[in-house]
This record gives C-alpha cells, sequence and structure tokens, in this order.
C-alpha cells in the first residue's frame, strides 16, 4: 500500500515538473508579443485579442514558474 501511495505521489511530481518546465518558456511567448505590440503597432482587433492574452498567459507562466522572484521583481 505504502508503494502504491509512493507511486501516486512521484507520477504527481513528475507531471508537476514537465507544467513548470512549459511555464519556464511561455514568458518568452509574452516577450514575443510584446516586442510585436511595440515595434509594429497592431490593429486594434489584433491587440486586444491576440497579443494581450498572449501577453497575460505569459505573465502567468512567469508567476507559475519563479513565484517568488516574480513577485520580488514587481516590487522592486
Amino acid at each position: 500500500m505504502k508503494n502504491k501511495i509512493t507511486s501516486v505521489f512521484n507520477s504527481i511530481l513528475e507531471v508537476f515538473a514537465k507544467f513548470r518546465t512549459v511555464c519556464h518558456f511561455l514568458p518568452l511567448l509574452s516577450s514575443v508579443a510584446w516586442v510585436i505590440h511595440t515595434a509594429f503597432d497592431p490593429s486594434r482587433f489584433v491587440s486586444d485579442y491576440i497579443l494581450v492574452p498572449l501577453l497575460f498567459i505569459g505573465w502567468a507562466a512567469a508567476l507559475i514558474a519563479r513565484p517568488v522572484k516574480f513577485i520580488t521583481l514587481a516590487i522592486k
């Protein structure tokens, strides 16, 4: 019974580790969206419905990947 619980716990930790790995690379998506918005000044539709959600996804991923670093950077 104990090995089964340990096995389930380890599999949950592996899934969480993979999720955090993906979250480390999603802020790059946010950075690309920010550069596109700043450099090309896209139409209002592209800005509101494509780039802004990408920015929020990137910020949420950064908060999940490194919460303490993200908060201390925001405070500074």
